[in-house]
């Protein structure tokens, strides 16, 4: 039996073969139901919602609509995950909460059978509320801006922001004053962390080992490393410890979950034609456990500017890291990072049971009111498959709303990381408004 076939079995795309023996032959003029099925294999529904089930019947006459109402064939449904999808005698599905589950119809006898996944996700399109605000007004290091962030279990938010050659991250209350920074010199631009806690401690999860590009930027991180968070230490990327290696690549970025055991790297490869970049899962607990070994990384240009620890200098750093290359991945695929960000740039990307969350925006001066800010979420599987592409981020979009709130008086709004811990979207943003002088200021939003 082929990989489709088993497919198109699991999800009703073909009518059960033995339905046609069990229906028999057709009288005349009549056409007999020879199967049930579902016109889609899968169906996105956002939380809270409820949607119809699309099941049809299969006849000599063709394919036609189920109606419940009467429900001729008795059919019943039936969800293998009823916490996350709720079906009734309707033929209706209802989202409970975040998650996936498949749903049968079936009838009495067991002869017809039909089945398709629904997932939930989260409910994107809700207007921006108050009660959605997590952290207002954070003012960073230097007015630095904000690139990503994360949640410490006490509620507490981890943002990294980069200035020059250094990558700043620093701790801030939901209310109160932020931390001094933690300052990694030539890390990178910082536009994805994520924290693991043990033992009270809290560990960063970033890129490191970056190149400063013609306009002084740095980016093209080859390494990811894991950093004990330890306000107002300054180190080189070097002097960080416990380094991963997936390969001679560029342009790493890092998301970990530790809740689910995952870690995720994405990396620039090119080798599939359209797809430049290529995603890694591992267990986050096997990928620690690799034993240590030394690579030679490629040049690094680096250094020079009048806040850098070093002058300018080119070097092919050794390193000590754990090799990834060493075990397989528990997924691999490969994506078109143009397609995930539809025409804005990627502001970060999250890994949460069995899907990524990827997020892109653009800011907006809304002065004029004629380019109003933009961010949208895809969700793919961990085999790479869109779940949800570009999904619009209302909160992100109504000018008015965010002045009401006081997050911005129509100046600068922009998307800047998504987070999904217990349960719970985050989304971070960043602004400036003239009532701060242009300054930025950090945000996040909660979506229930």
């Amino acid at each position: 039996m082929t990989r489709k076939l088993r497919q198109a079995i699991r999800y009703g795309w073909i009518a059960m073969i033995a339905t046609a023996a069990a229906c028999g032959k057709e009288e005349p003029g009549q056409a007999r139901i020879r199967g049930i099925l579902f016109s889609t294999s899968q169906t996105v529904i956002p939380a809270g919602g409820t949607a119809r089930l699309p099941l049809k019947t299969e006849s000599s006459a063709g394919t036609a609509d189920y109606d419940f109402a009467t429900n001729t064939l008795q059919l019943s449904l039936a969800s293998d995950n009823p916490s996350v999808v709720a079906v009734n005698a309707a033929g209706e599905a209802r989202a409970l909460k975040v998650g996936s589950a498949d749903v049968t119809a079936s009838s009495s006898d067991g002869e017809l059978s039909a089945r398709m996944q629904v997932i939930v996700s989260f409910d994107f399109s809700r207007p921006l509320e108050p009660s959605q605000i997590y952290a207002k007004g954070m003012l960073l290091h230097d007015k630095m801006a904000m690139q990503s962030f994360d949640l410490a279990r006490n509620g507490d938010l981890i943002v990294a922001g980069c200035q020059g050659p250094a990558l700043h991250v620093q701790r801030c209350p939901r209310s109160g004053v932020a931390s001094e920074p933690m300052t990694i010199y030539y890390a990178g631009h910082g536009t994805n962390i994520s924290i693991e806690e043990q033992a009270g401690e809290i560990h960063v999860w970033t890129s490191n080992f970056a190149t400063r590009y013609a306009d002084g930027s740095y980016f093209g991180e080859q390494i990811v490393s894991r950093v004990k968070f330890e306000s107002g230490r300054s180190c080189l990327a070097e002097e960080c410890t416990d380094h991963y290696y997936v390969g001679p690549y560029r342009n790493l970025c890092v998301a970990v979950n530790a809740a689910d055991d995952l870690l995720c790297i994405l990396c620039g490869d090119n080798v599939v034609p359209g797809k430049n970049t290529r995603f890694d899962i591992y267990r986050l607990s096997e990928a620690k456990a690799v034993p240590v070994s030394e690579v030679t990384l490629l040049e690094i240009s680096r250094g020079g500017e009048s806040s850098a620890p070093t002058p300018a200098q080119k070097i092919r750093p050794r390193v000590a890291v754990h090799d990834l290359t060493k075990i397989a991945p528990l997924y691999r695929f490969y994506a078109d990072n143009a397609q995930l960000n539809g025409g804005m740039p990627m502001q970060g990307y999250c890994i949460a049971r069995d899907r990524i969350y990827w997020c892109a925006g653009d800011g907006g001066r809304n002065d004029d009111g004629a380019t109003p800010p933009s961010s949208t979420l895809t969700e793919l599987d961990l085999h790479g498959r869109i779940i949800r592409l570009h999904t619009p981020v209302a909160a992100s979009r109504d000018v008015g709303r965010l002045d009401a709130c006081g997050l911005t008086d129509s100046g600068y709004f922009e998307a800047e990381g998504v987070k999904i811990r217990n349960g719970r979207c985050y989304l971070g943003f960043i602004t400036t408004a003239r009532q701060d002088s242009w300054e930025f200021r950090a945000h996040v939003l909660r979506l229930e």
